[in-house]
């Protein structure tokens, strides 16, 4: 009897895969976490090169710091410079060691000691193929001589590094727009030394280096949330659907071996033993699929860190933990577990008499109105929550208060929905089928018909196959709308906000724009008079533009900016506007060059910039005047030049002009980071298409491969009344078809819901929410949706086509 077998486990593919994808899924959200943990404190650790505090100073102004607090101090900041064609297009970290400290481990030459060296990691000289005692062009006005190849630095994870002295770091980071951030070794105990340098003016920020990671960890604390509450969420949604595949792929067990449970009851099993053979098979599944996911999210994370490691420098077993290794068993055995049991209940209550009468195979876990009624309070609180959470995120003091309530409500509410829109697609198959039923009469060949016709037969299990395609469906749009409405957005607000492409600020910018213009990138370009007006003592002193409306018109897309311009007139946005403590209408009194000048504010639209005219600055007595450089590029599919190339051609542009250029800012770059970010998330999103092909086809086959056997004896008639193998294959075909197109279908709708309101609620308070969908990405969703139900076809088609006619009614029942 302990070896008694309900079904083949082959028949129980469409559960093991889905398991098997749960599982490998949690495991990657945990090892993902724990990768991006420990690069974050490696990356804080490795940047620090073990300074005792940090301090923020205006440049030139160490003179104010006492002696006998710091023994050395030395820039924290952090910046990419590009070696060009030359040098195979590295991209180095360049950061500035302190003098007179061997930090990093000396592979050959010396460390950086006057001005015009450096020394370049053992990976970044590999990658740029550079020797010691060759000269490298970072983009500064001197050329740079390579001291020595130093090891990466101890537990950092900085990527392709280059060290220089803190005066090279200077010059070569001059035209950048970097805070002037500074770490020290202090003579004085840290916290003495940090309570002396937060006394000194133009100080504004110290801390000790513990309290400095601890502020950034903190920082980064809120993004590991969002992260693994978006992880979570999945995670929860592959675990119910683990569930409810295990329990339907079981319950058609059940239903097809009715004769065979009575038997063993007839023959004295008693029903806790029945029970324990359908558990049994369902542990045995989830085990299978467990172990299955546990490999390859591993193999896959150790294949990335191991291709990675020279920018992670992070070691696999590192991040590999109790939980990583536990989780997936867990959850396999706890998906099986729960599957199983109502069909194992199911199971022990077959009576050997009953069992003898012919039964319709049906699968899922019951309909009717009691599940009707669950399923509709389950899309009313969803969407109930979902709006909830984006009434508190839209508020205007929502960014003063804690977001974890209001996005905690939508993520449970985005759960809600899910399970609720997967528990009703039973109650959208009879629907679906009648209207095509209505269609098809006059257009529809008779494959199609029958085909249709049998998804209305059996709505449980169609609903199953189509549950099983829904939820690597809606994750994959899910992904992919939520990135191109976030990228939409944030750009909308770039362009809003940081309307302009290149920002240069100096003393003389004059003719500076047609030096510019040989990046050959250039649509527009403007100079004008800037300078720093203080409006009151209670708040910091505003940049004002001298700009005519003219040069807004041709450098922005801020046509109410350029129009509202006027003399005596100051155009602001409103968040602006409101960190200034200023109206629209306002007037103020602000001193000039001939007495107080009347200024009238005037708030349009949300630009972070200030606008006057040319002449109204003038009038102004102005703490910093300045001139402007104002540049518009080209869209990015006209620009012969790329992102990254422009940034490396605009910082030596910027150090080559540093006498007359002050500042260099690059809001486009903004606009790159937002698409890059949609292109990586896209790409995560052809990944889990290829795991939504693949259950979709596994659970298509498997529920086709159930079809056939349920319907051997009506396969065998419609082959004793003259329909040809192929007629039989095309039926298995369509119904292949209909239900992975339904199945990925609900999913791009539900998914691109999902999507827009994840985004909605997470976005409100910042942006304005611009919708975007990748109608191609979910077209081609469709269009793999039917290959796959071809392909799943195959084999079960097959197998209905060789049914003889008499060998099928004889056995019926086999």
């Amino acid at each position: 009897m302990s070896r008694i077998k309900i079904t083949p486990l082959r028949r129980h593919l469409a559960a093991i895969v889905t398991i098997m994808l749960a599982s490998a899924f949690a495991t990657a959200m945990i090892l993902g976490g724990n990768v991006m943990r420990a690069y974050t404190e490696n990356f804080l650790h490795g940047t620090t090169h073990d300074a005792d505090i940090v301090f923020s100073l205006p440049q030139g102004e160490h003179g104010q710091i006492p002696p006998g607090v710091l023994s050395e101090s030395w820039p924290a900041k952090l910046f990419y410079v590009n070696l060009g064609e030359k040098h195979h297009d590295t991209n180095l970290l360049l950061t500035a060691t302190p003098q007179g400290r061997s930090l990093p481990q000396v592979v050959d030459g010396t460390l950086p000691r006057k001005s015009g060296e450096i020394a370049l990691t053992t990976d970044a000289a590999a990658q740029a193929n550079v020797k010691v005692g060759e000269t490298i062009d970072v983009g500064s006005t001197i050329p740079l001589r390579v001291s020595g190849i130093v090891r990466p630095f101890t537990g950092s994870s900085t990527g392709p590094t280059a060290v220089t002295t803190p005066g090279t770091f200077d010059e070569v980071g001059a035209s950048t727009n970097i805070p002037d951030t500074y770490y020290a070794l202090s003579k004085l105990p840290p916290q003495e030394a940090v309570k002396k340098l937060s006394q000194i003016p133009g100080v504004s920020y110290a801390k000790t280096i513990a309290e400095h990671a601890k502020s950034q960890k903190e920082m980064f604390s809120g993004f590991f949330a969002a992260i693994g509450t978006i992880g979570l969420i999945f995670t929860g949604i592959a675990v119910v659907t683990g569930i409810v595949v295990v329990g339907n792929t079981f319950a058609v067990t059940v239903a097809q071996q009715i004769r065979s449970l009575a038997m063993l009851r007839l023959v004295g099993a008693s029903r806790a033993r029945v029970r324990r053979v359908i558990l049994r098979d369902s542990l045995l599944v989830g085990l299978l699929g467990a172990v299955l996911g546990a490999v390859i999210a591993n193999l896959i994370g150790y294949g990335l860190i191991t291709a990675f490691q020279q920018n992670l420098r992070i070691e696999y077993s590192s991040v590999v933990d109790p939980v990583s290794l536990a989780l997936p068993f867990l959850l396999g055995l706890g998906m099986s577990l729960l599957g199983g049991l109502i069909p194992a209940r199911a199971a022990t209550r077959v009576t050997p008499l009953e069992a003898l009468r012919p039964r319709e195979a049906t699968s899922g876990f019951g309909g009717g109105r009691l599940r009707a009624a669950f399923t509709l309070l389950l899309l009313i609180s969803g969407v109930s929550l979902i709006a909830a959470g984006y009434y508190l995120t839209s508020r205007d003091n929502a960014l003063e208060s804690s977001l974890l309530l209001p996005v905690g409500a939508a993520t449970l509410g985005g759960a809600l929905v899910f399970i609720g829109a997967f528990l009703g697609t039973i109650f959208l198959i009879r629907p679906i089928a009648a209207l095509l039923g209505a269609v098809l009469p006059r257009t529809g060949t008779l494959s199609l018909r029958l085909a249709v016709k049998n998804l209305a037969r059996y709505p449980r299990r169609s609903a199953a196959t189509v549950s099983a395609v829904l939820i690597a469906s809606v994750i994959m749009v899910t992904l992919a709308v939520g990135a191109s409405t976030a990228t939409a957005s944030l750009e909308g607000q770039v362009e809003t906000k940081r309307p302009f492409d290149v920002i240069a600020r100096g003393e003389n910018v004059s003719g500076l724009d047609k030096s510019f213009a040989s990046l050959a990138d250039t649509r527009a370009s403007a100079v004008f008079p800037a300078g720093d007006i203080e409006l009151s003592k209670d708040v910091q002193t505003m940049t004002l533009f001298g700009a005519s409306p003219a040069q807004v018109r041709e450098t922005t897309n801020l046509e109410n900016v350029a129009a509202a311009i006027a003399d005596n007139t100051v155009v602001l946005g409103a968040d602006r506007a409101k960190s200034f403590k200023v109206q629209d209408g306002q007037v103020r009194e602000l001193p000039g060059k001939s007495g107080p000048v009347k200024l009238t504010f005037k708030v349009v639209g949300d630009s972070n910039y200030s606008f006057t005219t040319a002449q109204t600055l003038e009038s102004l007595k102005l703490t910093r005047p300045e001139q402007v450089l104002i540049v518009s590029l080209k869209p990015l599919e006209q620009r012969e030049l790329k992102n990254r190339e422009i940034q490396a051609k605009v910082d030596k542009w910027g150090a080559e002009n540093s006498s007359g250029v002050r500042t260099i800012e690059l809001p486009f770059t903004e606009k790159a980071t937002y698409q890059e970010t949609i292109n990586n998330v896209l790409r995560v999103a052809i990944v889990l298409l290829g795991a939504a092909i693949a259950v979709a086809i596994v659970g298509v086959a498997n529920t086709l491969s159930l079809s056939v056997v349920e319907r051997t004896g009506e396969n065998a008639l419609l082959r004793a009344l003259g329909t040809s193998r192929a007629q039989l294959r095309a039926v298995l075909a369509w119904e292949g078809i209909l239900l992975s197109v339904l199945g990925a279908g609900l999913g791009c709708l539900l998914g691109s819901a999902l999507g827009f309101a994840g985004v909605s609620v997470l976005l409100a308070p910042l942006v304005p929410i611009v919708p975007a969908f990748p109608y191609l990405q979910m077209a081609g969703l469709i269009g793999c949706a039917v290959v796959a139900g071809l392909t799943a076809s195959v084999i079960p088609g097959w197998r209905a086509s060789r049914v003889q006619p008499a060998t099928a009614l004889a056995n019926e029942d086999a």
